[in-house]
């Protein structure tokens, strides 16, 4: 949980969507807020655990100890399975919790994506994941929000059914 994505997830249901007086939801297993017909859960997709493994072991000490640190060039490959994944087992919790609601009103999915791997293509995961909101909000009827690195403002992706 990243108290700090559902804070954006408010600030985006304000100030972009302008939905009607959100609130965050308190319970256990619901979703993370509320704005009249509209439930919000708020995820975050960091980097994968191998690559945050890798800069608490080697990159953190090295700044720690003032070193710079840096990274030979290398030929940048696509995504891996694991990035679609976390960005489903987003949603598969999302449905979940607004199942436990009864589905009343809509769902909205709010991802703020932060990071990309070390050489990970950028532009092929960016590709990856508009193809996979897209085919999801279509074959699930949620409303998907993808921030990139904390632009809640402006939106990396936004679908949202009214």
């Amino acid at each position: 949980m990243n108290f700090f994505t559902e804070v954006e997830a408010f600030a985006w249901a304000v100030d972009v969507a302008k939905l009607p007086e959100p609130r965050f939801i308190a319970v256990l297993g619901s979703p993370d807020l509320i704005a009249g017909g509209w439930w919000i859960e708020a995820k975050t997709i960091n980097k994968s655990a191998a690559a945050r493994a890798y800069d608490e072991r080697v990159i953190r000490p090295a700044l720690e100890a003032g070193q710079i640190v840096m990274s030979h060039a290398t030929a940048l490959v696509p995504p891996l399975p694991g990035l679609i994944a976390k960005f489903q087992a987003g949603l598969d919790d999302g449905i979940r919790k607004w199942d436990r609601q009864g589905r009343t009103g809509q769902l909205i999915m709010f991802y703020d994506w932060t990071n990309v791997d070390f050489g990970i293509s950028k532009r092929d995961a960016q590709r990856a994941v508009l193809d996979w909101a897209n085919r999801r909000a279509r074959s699930t009827g949620v409303s998907i929000i993808v921030v990139w690195n904390y632009r809640w403002q402006t939106p990396f992706y936004q679908e949202v059914a009214r």
